[in-house]
């Protein structure tokens, strides 16, 4: 576990959490081309570089899509400018695919409100 017979699986934990309000802690990816409105965390720190590696990098199945509100100056400025450091982030966590703006499929979002 929690490898199963199709993959990665969700731990119960994980499941009983979703749609719920979280506190998580992590490293904010440093990401090169940053993308507006999101920040993936990661349990270790990690530098991803869509034009070298693409979509073969070193990211985690554990990495957070954490996703905010980019009209938000003060956020979007603390947000980003955390690349490589631990930060502890709160919002609605939810789970289930999904397409993110860099071309990457999620499976575990945070919503910041």
């Amino acid at each position: 576990m929690p490898v199963g017979p199709e993959g990665l699986e969700p731990s119960e934990k994980l499941l009983a959490l979703a749609n719920k309000p979280v506190s998580l802690l992590g490293y904010v990816v440093d990401q090169n081309p940053p993308i507006e409105g999101h920040i993936i965390l990661s349990p270790l720190p990690v530098l991803i570089d869509q034009q070298d590696e693409s979509l073969a990098d070193d990211l985690t199945p554990s990495a957070v899509f954490v996703h905010f509100d980019p009209h938000n100056p003060s956020l979007a400025e603390s947000l980003t400018q955390s690349k490589g450091k631990l930060i502890v982030v709160q919002g609605v966590l939810t789970l289930g695919p999904q397409e993110e703006a860099d071309g990457r499929v999620s499976q575990i979002q945070l919503r910041m409100e």
